[in-house]
């Protein structure tokens, strides 16, 4: 098993030469810049105390233009007079408070809304700059730049393990795609790229290989090719049930991957189980 899956797309250890980098596939990256964002409370409380901060300097200017005017006779001053005025000090410095440190945190997002996408283009410049290059080494150089500018984008990580794949390097495989499920949790292909690395070792790594098999078809329990693959798995190990249960599924599976299918049905067949 030498197949390295870029999405839905499966290609073959081999296909592209030694030293290449594959040229551009359309891309749909998913982006989540939640582990990039500051904690909401931690911005919340830092509005709160730089507002509590400059309230002694400010404060006095802002009773006068926002709390006196509700003093004034009629209907409001009625209403107001039914607390003591210390309370509705600290009522109306609670409201300042509030509204300071929402609108910080409001900036706040904003600002590292911008940031996020500054970084999402700047890395994929990076890529677009790799994959165009001669020179391999500074291309992988620069792959791993854009991964580090952007973790969460997956094209780097789907080029550079096509590169380390094509070099049979299959623990640089699984290192690259690795890193990528840390910032892409539910990514179907980079679970079943870390299968298929380990399934590339000789001898092959089953035991390394089936948790990541097991966590793609769990992501996507239609996949044909995540139920072949652990049907593969169990089958090698010696568990017949488990080998038959999942390659059946495969071949349930497979009306839209008829190789898979018929992949399927062949070791159904050497295992006596069609």
């Amino acid at each position: 098993m030498t197949a390295l899956v870029e999405r839905e797309h499966v290609e073959t250890a081999g296909e592209r030469g030694r030293d290449e980098i594959p040229p551009a596939r359309v891309r749909g990256t998913a982006m989540n810049q939640q582990h990039r964002r500051p904690a909401l409370a931690a911005v919340v409380k830092t509005a709160e105390l730089d507002a509590v901060a400059s309230q002694f300097s400010d404060f006095s200017m802002l009773h006068r233009g926002i709390i006196e005017p509700l003093q004034e006779p009629g209907p409001r001053a009625t209403i107001l007079s039914v607390a003591p005025k210390n309370n509705s000090m600290r009522a109306g410095k609670k409201t300042i408070l509030t509204g300071l440190a929402m609108a910080l945190v409001v900036a706040a997002l904003a600002a590292v809304a911008r940031a996020d996408e500054a970084s999402a283009a700047k890395a994929r410049s990076l890529v677009e700059a790799a994959i165009n290059m001669t020179d391999s080494q500074q291309a992988v150089k620069l792959l791993w730049q854009a991964s580090d500018i952007d973790p969460t984008l997956e094209d780097p990580y789907v080029y550079l393990g096509l590169y380390y794949n094509s070099r049979s390097q299959f623990d640089q495989v699984v290192a690259v795609y690795k890193r990528l499920v840390k910032y892409q949790p539910n990514s179907v292909s980079a679970y079943l790229n870390i299968g298929e690395a380990y399934m590339s070792f000789t001898p092959p790594k089953g035991a390394d290989a089936l948790p990541y098999y097991q966590k793609a078809y769990q992501l996507d329990q239609g996949s044909a090719f995540a139920a072949l693959r652990l049907g593969e798995v169990y089958a090698q190990m010696g568990n017949r049930e488990q080998a038959a249960h999942y390659l059946n599924q495969a071949v349930t599976n497979g009306s839209k991957n008829p190789a898979v299918a018929s992949e399927a049905r062949k070791i159904l067949g050497d295992m006596g189980a069609m």
